[in-house]
């Protein structure tokens, strides 16, 4: 008896000190990014960078603050295709927000929120429902990301002015894309969480709630959602696209109000290389110092000053930070409107009654 009931007590500890490790590996990541940030701002020149956002017109942050809406907007209509059911937006209005106000404000690897959506959506939807739209949601994301790439590509290649290592940069980050996007629909469609769990079963303990029976219900969820809905599922990487066609707006919003020539296609590159650079580096917390390093690098290999690009990061910060404050306000109002305790892990694969 005693012997059964040793693992169990060592179980806490131990997630606890996988915890504390992710901790410190997040933080070096945070700071590594910081540092990185400053020493960008000192090479390019902060009056440059003051200079070149006093050129920008209040009504410029009006607007993108209104595309940021529109953006909102498609992503809520992304997780809705990815219910088999017709989901209500209101009802995925607040776990959207708040879940990805957790993700931009905490250094969780953009994935700390996911566990707020299912739980805030779990008060009114299946949660295993709710638990397969957030990995068909991710697996949209990934596959609009690589069609916006390439649309980048394509535009880099025809203007013939853009820096090759650039060209070849983008090109590389296509083929990197595309083989995630696959390899992650595939690894849904064939069972993959049901293979990957009995691997692990074989070199770890694992959790009383994860049983195989609980991963096969998730597995064959997912599944059967590509196999008898993708035209839901092409709908939401047609919303992810226009998403990030919206990003790429606001950039033109701005080369445009700072008179830089070609502005719209200017804006395609440079918006989808950062966004591709920030596709591989998703593990650093915020995007910090990523994506105002993407922007400059990205505008510099078309000609433009890196100040230039530095000023769309920060006008995009801008909306995030916007975002991100209601998004938290949300997730306050939530917390005080629940009666239920935030989602453990056990809700999202035990059986549901």
């Amino acid at each position: 008896m005693l012997g059964q009931e040793l693992p169990d007590a060592r179980e806490p500890e131990s997630e606890e000190s996988r915890g504390r490790v992710g901790t410190i590996i997040q933080g070096v990541l945070v700071a590594a990014g910081l540092v990185g940030l400053v020493a960008l701002v000192r090479a390019l020149g902060a009056a440059a960078v003051l200079e070149s956002l006093g050129r920008l017109p209040a009504s410029l942050f009006v607007a993108v603050l209104a595309i940021t809406a529109v953006q909102v907007l498609l992503t809520l209509l992304t997780w809705r295709f990815a219910f088999v059911r017709a989901v209500p937006l209101r009802t995925l209005v607040i776990p959207q927000l708040a879940g990805e106000a957790l993700n931009g404000t905490t250094p969780t690897g953009r994935v700390g929120g996911e566990g707020v959506k299912a739980w805030l959506a779990g008060e009114r939807l299946p949660m295993r429902d709710t638990i397969v739209s957030l990995v068909v949601v991710k697996a949209a994301d990934v596959a609009g990301q690589a069609l916006f790439t390439l649309v980048g590509f394509v535009v880099a290649v025809a203007t013939g002015s853009v820096d090759r290592w650039l060209v070849n940069a983008m090109l590389a980050l296509f083929i990197v894309q595309v083989i995630a996007a696959v390899g992650f629909i595939a690894f849904q469609v064939r069972g993959g969480l049901a293979r990957s769990g009995e691997l692990l079963r074989r070199v770890m303990p694992a959790p009383k709630w994860a049983g195989r029976g609980a991963v096969l219900r998730v597995d064959r969820a997912l599944a059967l959602y590509y196999r008898r809905h993708p035209l839901r599922f092409a709908a939401g990487v047609a919303c992810v696209l226009l998403r990030f066609a919206g990003s790429m707006l606001e950039t033109y919003l701005v080369f445009l109000a700072l008179g830089i020539g070609s502005p719209l296609s200017s804006a395609v590159v440079v918006t989808t290389a950062s966004s591709a650079i920030s596709f591989v580096t998703f593990f650093v917390p915020l995007d910090i110092g990523v994506r105002e390093g993407g922007f400059v690098a990205a505008s510099v290999a078309l000609g433009l000053s890196g100040a230039a690009g530095m000023t769309v990061s920060l006008v995009k910060r801008f909306t995030d930070v916007a975002l991100w404050s209601v998004g938290l306000l949300a997730l306050a109002r939530a917390r005080r409107a629940s009666d239920r305790a935030p989602m453990a892990a056990a809700e999202v694969l035990a059986p549901e009654a």
